[in-house]
């Protein structure tokens, strides 16, 4: 299983946000903000040719289907501090949203194929950092990180 966390074009979280002070419902807000992030992925998905299919809010909430890559199950996040009280990502935060957990449980019944990614406003905070700096090399990952993500999967070796 590899991990991407991140914004699907790689531009800072303002250029994709949801405007709480401008538009609608703050969980509308959170839909405009996921649909901007899907279209946006699309577009990405789209220069490199090789976009077969996307899947909107089936097993998570977008699944893009390439040609020549297994499917990268996406969940795509818009962490407000007026929701939460806070805007990043720590490890008491991925747990809570049950985030990790629910990305694998879909991956896992993908048959443990393809990418879990996460696409979000906010960014990692404290040791949770070490998510956006996973190696190519699986074997290359620190055994902390691993222990910490198999405690957050409550999973046993």
């Amino acid at each position: 299983m590899s991990t991407d966390w991140g914004q699907p074009t790689g531009q800072h979280p303002s250029e994709v946000s949801a405007d709480l002070l401008q538009r609608g419902s703050r969980s509308r807000n959170g839909f405009v903000y996921q649909d901007r992030c899907i279209v946006l992925g699309i577009l990405r998905s789209l220069q490199s040719g090789s976009l077969v299919a996307v899947d909107v809010e089936l097993a998570t909430d977008v699944v893009m289907w390439t040609a020549d890559h297994a499917p990268e199950y996406v969940s795509i996040k818009s962490r407000e501090s007026q929701q939460t009280g806070d805007t990043g990502w720590t490890w008491g935060a991925i747990k809570k949203q049950r985030l990790l957990t629910d990305l694998f449980r879909h991956w896992d019944a993908g048959g443990r194929s393809g990418t879990i990614t996460v696409w979000s406003n906010a960014d990692l905070e404290g040791p949770a950092t070490q998510l956006g700096k996973l190696p190519e090399d699986p074997a290359k990952i620190p055994v902390n990180l691993v222990q910490r993500v198999a405690a957050q999967l409550r999973a046993r070796k």
